[in-house]
């Protein structure tokens, strides 16, 4: 029954049962509690049977919910087994590993990834890897493509079709030249000229739903002016006075020291966003590769 769902799902699982609720297990994972809801909603919807209900705040597992959960911790607990023992005896890992990452990836998630690397190298010294800087979309496509290995990506176009491994989070705030400085509410940034990585308002989907969700039904009947894949070349357009933008505080941090740049209703909550090292979900894994992202898992 578990041969062809996602672990990811499973593992999320298991931790919501061990941790005993959405809100702990998503401390646990660095995920949101959202996040956690909605995983368990799909792995329920796989399975076809309810797995948990609950009393109040007070989880309890059905009893489908029972089987499901015995079964995935063994296969959990013999794959770790088999990569531990792997790991013991010696084996040699080989192989090269290709990564995609993003052409505005900030400094600190470089850093983050090639750390990882340099960590994994002194253990596994003949595996080596490729590193290719693209677009999100574009990598998105490579993933697919069986062309890359892994990516380290922010905004997911296509979700459901790749497993994914929260490595670290990054702050993205509403950015506009100083020209749209009336701004005063959600639902006047929606009017507004808006830029966005893609034509379905990835960015701006989530600081929306999560600031003023009755103004995403004004969001959907909206279109971007202009849809472009790459946050450095938005930023220009923000600075060009061409729309505003959800976009990383890394890379405008000095746009908004010489107020070439302001941050729109600062009062709100910005957008707290995951950086997900992604793979493409169902494929052949190889060893180099389980190992590389256990590490991540493990951090």
């Amino acid at each position: 029954m578990l041969m062809d769902i996602d672990y990811n799902k499973l593992s999320y699982f298991l931790t919501i049962v061990r941790s005993g609720g959405l809100t702990a297990a998503a401390k646990e994972l660095h995920r949101t509690q959202s996040a956690i809801s909605q995983s368990l909603t799909a792995l329920e919807r796989e399975l076809g049977v309810k797995l948990i209900t609950w009393e109040g705040k007070r989880l309890q597992l059905t009893r489908e919910g029972k089987l499901v959960y015995n079964a995935a911790s063994d296969r959990m607990a013999a794959l770790d087994e088999q990569l531990e023992s792997i790991t013991k005896a010696g084996v040699e890992v080989g192989g090269t590993i290709e990564i995609g990452m993003l052409n505005d990836a900030s400094t600190d998630m470089q850093e983050v990834v090639f750390d990882h690397i340099a960590q994994f190298r002194n253990q596994y010294p003949t595996v080596t890897f490729k590193i290719h800087f693209d677009t999100s979309s574009n990598i998105e496509q490579a993933l697919l493509a069986r062309e890359l290995d892994l990516g380290f990506l922010i905004n997911i176009q296509s979700m459901h079709r790749f497993d994914t491994y929260p490595v670290a989070t990054e702050q993205h705030i509403i950015g506009a030249s100083p020209r749209y400085l009336g701004v005063k509410s959600v639902q006047d940034v929606i009017a507004k000229e808006l830029i966005d990585i893609d034509d379905h308002f990835t960015c701006f989907t989530p600081w929306v739903a999560h600031n003023d969700p009755a103004a995403l039904q004004l969001l959907e009947k909206k279109s971007p002016v202009l849809s472009v894949p790459d946050f450095r070349l938005i930023r220009k357009l923000v600075v060009d006075h061409q729309g505003i933008a959800v976009l990383p505080h890394y890379l405008i941090r000095e746009d908004l020291k010489n107020g070439s740049i302001i941050q729109l209703l600062p009062e709100l909550s910005a957008l707290r966003v995951w950086v997900n090292c992604i793979r493409e979900r169902g494929r052949q894994e190889r060893l180099c590769e389980e190992l590389f992202i256990k590490k991540f898992k493990s951090r």
